[in-house]
């Protein structure tokens, strides 16, 4: 996906649903594949922030990897935020000020210490 202000793009995303509640995992995902790595060459192209957003349905937790540079500077090599924290962090990469309003109606509960991470081949 690509995150965007006013038509610029300013980060690929690739939205992965890590786990439902009810059973279901992500798959491992491995970044040497075609898809990710055309992907990958498209970021660092436009000079765009390349990273998988992993995110739990029950509670809009999210696990961040960072696929490149640009990434890792914003994020470093992994993440985990609230889903309000994640928003957050996407207004910044577009140079906006989010209204509390917003942030209000957003989960602030952090990943669980328990929850499985996905699995990532580089």
């Amino acid at each position: 996906m690509v995150e965007y202000n006013a038509g610029l793009p300013v980060a690929l995303v690739e939205y992965k649903l890590a786990d439902d509640g009810k059973g279901h995992r992500a798959p491992p995902y491995d970044l040497r594949h075609a898809t990710p790595r055309a992907i990958a060459k498209l970021a660092e192209m436009a000079g765009l922030p390349f990273l998988l957003a992993y995110y739990w349905s029950e509670t809009w937790a999210f696990y961040l990897v960072a696929v490149n540079d640009a990434a890792r500077k914003v994020y470093g090599e992994t993440m985990a935020l609230s889903e309000r924290r994640f928003v957050k962090s996407l207004y910044h990469l577009r140079s906006l000020k989010i209204q509390e309003q917003v942030l209000d109606k957003l989960s602030n509960v952090d990943l669980a210490a328990d929850a499985v991470l996905p699995r990532i081949t580089r």
